[in-house]
C-alpha cells in the first residue's frame, strides 16, 4: 500500500502547509479589543474652532511636500517649490496684523484657522450633512447620517473626511499650476439659518443646488455648483471658469484622504483600504499600502490610470468616489507623505462629475448603478461570498437580527452539505471495520506492491473509499472562505450586537489583560474573546466524536486543525465565530444522532460494475495490478537472446 501511504502523506502535507500559510496571514493582528477603526488622533482635527489660537500647529511635511503634488506637470512643480509658499504659518499669525513690513508671502494650503474664519455653511439631505467651506469650496466634513463613529449612542455620524493641519481637504480644483486654495466663494443664491445651515428647497423638489462663485488665481471667474439630492448618497459637482486657460491645460477634481503609517486600517492584516478605479470593463485596486515607491530616490511612483468612469477611495466598510456619469475621463492617483489623493479630469473649462459617498453594502452600490459595486472584490470565491451575502440579507429580513441570522444561514449550510456529511461518516465507519483486516494484511504481505492490490482489493469488495471521508472537509473550506470575504465588506454587521457581543463585525472581547512584559506580534495586550474559544473547544468534540481511521497523520492534523482556526478567527469579526461554533454544535448534535443508529452495513460487491462505468475504487485496483505486473516483469525481457 506504498502509493496510497504517499497519496495520503502528501494529502497530510498539503494541508499542514496550508494551515500554517492561514496562520501566517491572520495572527498579523495587534489591534485587539478596539471597536470601530476610528481616525488616530494625528487625523482627528477639523476646522471646528472659532479663533486662531486654538488652531493646532501645522505640521511641516504636508507644507513641504504639498507643492510636489499640486499637480503633475513639471511647470506646477517649479512655480509651487519656491521658497515663497514652501513656509507655513502659525495659528497666531493667521489674523492679520498691522505693520509697515511686506506681507508674508501665503502659503500653499490655508490653515484650519483661516479656513473657518472664511466661514463654512453645511447643507444636509435624508443621508449626508456636509460642512463646505467658502474658503477653497472644500469639503470639510461628509458625515453619513445612518452610521456613527463609535458604537456609543451618543457618538457623533460618520465623517469621511479625515483631515490634519496644512493638509488639504477633498474637492479641490487644479488647472495646471494653479488651484482654487485660497479662492474666496460667495454663495449665491439659497438662504443660511441661524446655524449656518444651507435651506435646501428638498420637500418639493428631489434636488437643489448650492452655487459658489469666486476668482480664480489668474482673474477668471469660477464657479462651483454642488447639487444635492433627497435621496440617496450622491452630491452632483460642477466647475465652470470663465474663458480658456492659458497653457491649455484640463481641469482636474481632487478627492483626498489621510492614512497614517500608525493606522489600524493601514496595518491591519485584512486591509482593504486603498484605491479602486473602474475603465468601464474591470476594475483595479491598489492598497494605500502597497503605492509603489522607487528604490533608489525613496519617492512614491504613481501608477499610470488612463481613461476611468470612476475612481474611489474606501477602507472595508465605507468609500467616496469621484465618476463621470457620461463616460470616461483621464484619472491619476498621487501620494504626499500621508496623504493620499484621486484625481478625474474634465476639460480645460468645465468639469461635470459627482461625488459618491456611501457605505459598501452590495446590493445598495448595485442599486446606485455606475457599476460602483466593483468596489466590493469577492474575489475567486465570489460565487460563494454573493449567495451567503444575500442569504444572510434574505434572514435578517426575517427575524431583524444578524446574529440568528447567521444562525438560521449555518443550518442552511448545514442541511446542504447534510448527504455529504452522512456519507462520509458511513464511509469513516467503514474505514474503522476494516481496520483489524487492514492490519492482518500489512504484517502478512510484506510486498508493498503486492499489498496495496490487496488492500484496494478489499476496498472494492467492501465497497469503501479511503477518501470519503476527506470531501466534506474539502467542500467546507471554500464556503468558509467565502464566508470570510464576505465577511470583510459586510458592513450591515457593524454595530449589530447579538447576546453579549456588541459588535459583529469586530472580536467579542470581554476584557483585556494588560501585561507586564511585550508578547511577539502581539504587544502587552491579550485579549480574551470568547466566541473564538467556544469554537475551538466545539471544533475538539466534534473530532473526539468522529470515527478514527487508520492513518496516524491525518489524524494528527485534524487534532492540529481547532488549533489554526482558532487563531484565525481569534481577532477577526466575531461573526465567523459565530457561524464556526454553530455549525460545530449542529455537527456535534447530528454525529451524537448518527452514533446511535445502526452501523451501515459494508456493501459487498460480488457482480463486476457495468462497462464503461468503473468505480473510483475499480480503478485503483486495476492501476495498482498494472503497477505490479510491470515490476514483476523480467529485468532482461528486452535483451536479445544470447
Amino acid at each position: 500500500m506504498e502509493k496510497a501511504e504517499q497519496n495520503q502523506k502528501v494529502l497530510a502535507v498539503f494541508l499542514l502547509l496550508f494551515l500554517m500559510l492561514v496562520y501566517k496571514q491572520t495572527i498579523w493582528d495587534p489591534f485587539f479589543g478596539q471597536k470601530f477603526p476610528a481616525p488616530s488622533s494625528s487625523s482627528s482635527t477639523k476646522p471646528t474652532v472659532d479663533t486662531p489660537a486654538t488652531a493646532a500647529k501645522p505640521e511641516e511635511k504636508f507644507a513641504e511636500a504639498a507643492p510636489a503634488a499640486a499637480n503633475p506637470s513639471a511647470p506646477a512643480e517649479a512655480a509651487e517649490s519656491s521658497p515663497a509658499v514652501s513656509a507655513e504659518p502659525t495659528a497666531s499669525q493667521a489674523a492679520p496684523v498691522a505693520s509697515t513690513e511686506a506681507p508674508a508671502a501665503r502659503p500653499y494650503y490655508p490653515n484650519d484657522a483661516q479656513i473657518v474664519a472664511g466661514g463654512i455653511v453645511t447643507a444636509a439631505t435624508t443621508k449626508l450633512e456636509v460642512d463646505i467651506s467658502l474658503l477653497g469650496g472644500r469639503f470639510t466634513a461628509l458625515k453619513l447620517l445612518d452610521y456613527k463613529q463609535t458604537i456609543d449612542a451618543k457618538s457623533p455620524p460618520l465623517d469621511l473626511v479625515r483631515h490634519v493641519e496644512s493638509a488639504p481637504y477633498p474637492l479641490g480644483v487644479y488647472s495646471g499650476p494653479l488651484n482654487d486654495n485660497w479662492v474666496e466663494y460667495e454663495l449665491k443664491g439659497g438662504s443660511l439659518g441661524q446655524d449656518k445651515h444651507l435651506q435646501l428647497d428638498l420637500a418639493s423638489a428631489e434636488s437643489s443646488p448650492v452655487t459658489l462663485v469666486g476668482k480664480f488665481p489668474d482673474g477668471r471667474t469660477i464657479t462651483k455648483t454642488l447639487t444635492f439630492h433627497r435621496e440617496g448618497y450622491f452630491v452632483d459637482i460642477a466647475v465652470a471658469l470663465e474663458g480658456t486657460a492659458q497653457q491649455n491645460e484640463r481641469m482636474q477634481l481632487e478627492w483626498t484622504e489621510l492614512v497614517s503609517p500608525k493606522d489600524p486600517t493601514f496595518l491591519d492584516p485584512y486591509n482593504t483600504s486603498g484605491y479602486v478605479w473602474f475603465d468601464g470593463e474591470r476594475a483595479e485596486r491598489l492598497n494605500f499600502s502597497k503605492f509603489p515607491i522607487d528604490e533608489k530616490t525613496k519617492q512614491p511612483v504613481p501608477p499610470t490610470l488612463g481613461n476611468v468612469q470612476w475612481i474611489s477611495m474606501a477602507d472595508k466598510y465605507f468609500m467616496a468616489a469621484i465618476l463621470n456619469p457620461d463616460g470616461a475621463s483621464p484619472a491619476e492617483v498621487l501620494k504626499t507623505a500621508e496623504l493620499y489623493r484621486a484625481r478625474m479630469a474634465g476639460s480645460d473649462n468645465a468639469i461635470a462629475f459627482r461625488v459618491a459617498a456611501s457605505p459598501k453594502s452590495y446590493e445598495l452600490l448595485r442599486d446606485m448603478d455606475h457599476e460602483l459595486h466593483r468596489n466590493i472584490d469577492f474575489g475567486k470565491l465570489g460565487f460563494v461570498s454573493a449567495p451567503m451575502l444575500a442569504l444572510l440579507h434574505f434572514f435578517f429580513d426575517l427575524v431583524g437580527n444578524y446574529g440568528l441570522a447567521i444562525i438560521l444561514l449555518t443550518i442552511v449550510v448545514k442541511a446542504a452539505l447534510y448527504p455529504l456529511n452522512a456519507s462520509a461518516y458511513s464511509q469513516m465507519k467503514g474505514m474503522q471495520k476494516l481496520a483489524p483486516e487492514m492490519k492482518r494484511l500489512r504484517e502478512q504481505v510484506r510486498d508493498k506492491q503486492q499489498q496495496q492490490m490487496e488492500m484496494m482489493a478489499l476496498y472494492k469488495r467492501e465497497g469503501v473509499n479511503p477518501m470519503g471521508g476527506c470531501l466534506p472537509m474539502f467542500l467546507q473550506i471554500p464556503i468558509f472562505f467565502g464566508y470570510y470575504r464576505m465577511l470583510q465588506y459586510a458592513v450591515e454587521l457593524r454595530g449589530q450586537g447579538f447576546l453579549w457581543v456588541d459588535d459583529l463585525s469586530m472580536p467579542d472581547t470581554l476584557h483585556v489583560f494588560h501585561l507586564p512584559f511585550d508578547l511577539p506580534l502581539l504587544g502587552n495586550q491579550l485579549p480574551i474573546n470568547l466566541l473564538p474559544i467556544l469554537m475551538a473547544v466545539t471544533m475538539v468534540l466534534q473530532m473526539r466524536m468522529t470515527p478514527k481511521t487508520g492513518d496516524k497523520m491525518q489524524q494528527r492534523i485534524m487534532m492540529f486543525m481547532p488549533f489554526m482556526f482558532f487563531f484565525f478567527c481569534y481577532n477577526f469579526a466575531s461573526a465567523l465565530a459565530l457561524y464556526w461554533t454553530t455549525q460545530n454544535i449542529f455537527s456535534i448534535g447530528q454525529t451524537w444522532l448518527t452514533n446511535r443508529l445502526p452501523e451501515p452495513e459494508l456493501t459487498k460487491r460480488s457482480k463486476p460494475g457495468k462497462p464503461g462505468k468503473k468505480s473510483f475504487m475499480e480503478r485503483m485496483a486495476e492501476r495498482a495490478e498494472q503497477m505490479q505486473q510491470q515490476q514483476n516483469a523480467p529485468k532482461d525481457s528486452g535483451k536479445p537472446n544470447m
